[in-house]
This record gives structure tokens, sequence and C-alpha cells, in this order.
């Protein structure tokens, strides 16, 4: 676990799996499972333990295998029971699966792997959130969207001053449409 000089989040560690290996930042089987395991394990102890990810071309801020943990004491936005993901009647905006099991996602995310699509995760308590999106760079999103990783794509922003005299809930969800994969 590394400290986060710049965090997201109250609690935002950097967990950086066998470092003297120097592993890229590529998603491998192993290292999903052990996330999600780790965020099943913790949940007695620290219930509100999360592990985010964001591959590369999904803001992942550098080539090194890393995860984003944080700690909070709130459910993020996108877990939230009004969405159709979670049984609600309302469609997330963006595209979206919650995989329970550890071997659904990691199929999801293999299939990913193989179109060359950027994708986020959220590791949470009730699974794998596996969330394909555009690849940064490739539009332009709203100021208040830059920089969209996995936490952002969760519903979570930090929002400058000027940002806030905007029509702050109108350029977040064009921002997720934006981001969606055609």
């Amino acid at each position: 676990m590394l400290y986060n000089k710049f965090p997201l989040a109250p609690y935002h560690l950097l967990l950086v799996p066998d470092p003297e290996q120097g592993l890229p930042q590529f998603l491998t089987r192993h290292y999903h499972s052990m996330i999600a395991d780790l965020v099943s394990q913790a949940q007695s102890s620290l219930p509100g333990l999360y592990f985010g990810y964001n591959s590369l071309g999904a803001y992942a801020s550098v080539n090194h295998l890393h995860f984003h943990a944080v700690i909070r004491e709130t459910q993020c936005p996108v877990e939230a029971l009004h969405w159709s993901h979670r049984g609600g009647d309302l469609d997330y905006p963006l595209p979206l699966r919650l995989y329970p099991s550890v071997q659904d996602s990691w199929q999801a995310i293999a299939e990913l792997h193989t179109a060359q699509q950027a994708y986020n995760l959220l590791y949470s308590r009730d699974g794998v959130y596996v969330i394909p999106r555009q690849t940064q760079n490739t539009i332009v999103v709203p100021e208040g969207m830059q920089g969209a990783g996995w936490l952002e794509l969760c519903g979570e922003l930090t929002i400058s001053e000027a940002s806030a005299q905007t029509d702050l809930a109108a350029d977040i969800a064009r921002g997720l449409q934006l981001l969606r994969v055609s």
C-alpha cells in the first residue's frame, strides 16, 4: 500500500501488487481475483472498503499495475437502488454491469481485453462493476469531468468553484453520455 499524494477521497491509498516485478497496468485473472477476495474478506472489519481500477486508456495515471483503495462511509452513487442494474427503474447514464461472481466479471474483462476496449472497475461488497468507456482523449468532456476515471464513472465528482456555477447535473449527464461506447 502506498500513500496517495493527491487523494481523490478520504483514506485514498494505492495498492501496487508485486512492485518488484514492474508489472504494466494490465489486469490478469490472478490480480482481479486477489482484489475481489480482499474486498470480500475485509467486509467485517472494513465495510466501506472499495477498490477501483482504470485500464490503460481509461485514465490510468501511470503504466504500472495499481489499484485505488478508498474507505467510504456511504455507498458509491453507482450502487443506488434506483438504477436498473440494482433492480430499480432508472438506467445509469453509462452502460455497465454488476457481476456478483468474480468468474463472470473476469469473462467480461477478458472480452474487453480482446476488443482492446478501455474500461473502469469498481470492486464493492456487492461484486464487481465493469464499465466499458470511450478511450481518454478521444472526446472532449465538460470541464468538471476532466480526468474521468473509475471514481467519476461511479458517480463521484470533485468540482471546481467555476464548475459549480454551471448546470452541473446536465454537464455530468452529457459527459457520461459522451463516454458511452457505441
